[in-house]
């Protein structure tokens, strides 16, 4: 007797053999695809365009040239000149009186402030604050608290201020 099962079932067994077969083969293309196309845009110049004999390759490298170029030719920067502050100065916020006895009464009514008493005192009306940067010259130092100097602007003004202005200025 024959058996004819045993035919079949070889059969369907060598069907799903070669559907599977079929299906890792594609599943193996489809891969290989990928890789290829991570590959081209990983490299540095992504892929070079096909040789077809229109010159599209050489157009291709002329206009990588012409970029290369065009970057080395950029007209250098224009040179910045930096200014030297100037030292001695007078930086916002000092206070500047223009009699040795305003800059006294000055330095008493900030102290008295200070300790919360302001009555008998008063802000002396010869000293006023500085609100940019001036260059001085010093003319006479009475202790590191008062410094005689006189204004580089303009109407070259005498006074006093209390502001430290060592021999030298600080580097930064």
């Amino acid at each position: 007797m024959i058996d004819n099962r045993g035919a079949c079932r070889a059969n369907r067994f060598g069907d799903d053999w070669r559907r599977l077969r079929g299906g890792a083969g594609c599943v193996l293309a489809v891969a290989m695809a990928l890789a290829g196309t991570t590959v081209a845009a990983q490299s540095p110049g992504g892929a070079a365009p096909p040789d077809d004999g229109t010159g599209a390759s050489q157009n291709h490298h002329q206009h990588r040239r012409d970029l290369s170029n065009e970057q080395a030719k950029k007209p250098p920067l224009p040179e910045v000149k930096v200014t030297p502050e100037p030292w001695p100065r007078l930086d916002p916020g000092a206070v500047f009186c223009r009699t040795a006895e305003d800059l006294r009464q000055h330095l008493a009514f900030v102290s008295a402030r200070l300790d919360g008493n302001t009555s008998g005192f008063a802000e002396p009306a010869g000293c006023r604050v500085i609100r940019a940067q001036t260059a001085v010259a010093v003319l006479g130092r009475e202790g590191p608290g008062r410094t005689q100097v006189r204004m580089s602007n303009a109407p070259a003004e005498t006074g006093w201020t209390d502001a430290f202005l060592p021999d030298k200025g600080s580097s930064k």
